[in-house]
Parts: C-alpha cells; sequence; structure tokens
C-alpha cells in the first residue's frame, strides 16, 4: 500500500500522509494526531530495556529500534 505517492516507506513524509488521508476522504487532524501519539509512543517506550531484552538478538533490537526512533522524530519533526 503506498501512502500518498511514496513508494518507499524510508521516504514518508507528512504529506504523504495528508495526501493518503486526502484520497482515503479522511479529514487530516484524525490521522495528524495518530500519527503524532504513535511517533510519540514509539520514541518514548522503544528505548526501554525490557523491549529491547525481548529479543532473540539484542544488539539487532537496538538497531532497529534506533532507526524507529530517527523515522518517528523526523516525521514529528516535520508535523510542527
Amino acid at each position: 500500500m503506498k501512502i500518498g505517492p511514496s513508494e518507499s516507506i524510508e521516504t514518508i513524509t507528512p504529506a504523504h500522509w495528508r495526501k493518503m488521508a486526502q484520497e482515503s476522504r479522511v479529514g487530516w487532524p484524525m490521522p495528524r494526531e495518530r500519527i503524532v501519539g504513535l511517533c510519540g509512543k514509539c520514541i518514548e517506550k522503544l528505548p526501554s530495556a525490557t523491549v529491547l531484552s525481548a529479543a532473540n538478538d539484542p544488539a539487532m533490537a537496538e538497531r532497529v529500534a534506533g532507526i524507529i526512533q530517527e523515522r518517528s522524530a523526523s516525521l514529528l519533526q516535520g508535523l510542527k
């Protein structure tokens, strides 16, 4: 599934989400609030020892968590 015209999850911006909302005939405030909430939770919860130690490979879990946190922070910055 595309989000707006984006071909890759690595390049999604708030504009892509806004376009998806428009195409879905959903008002922008609703997905925007969800995006802010989900990004905030990712940034808050992913660094916890409980989450990172639950994986079979803690080093990989830490790496993936870092990527998710970075993308979440970038998306939040774009929404401001």
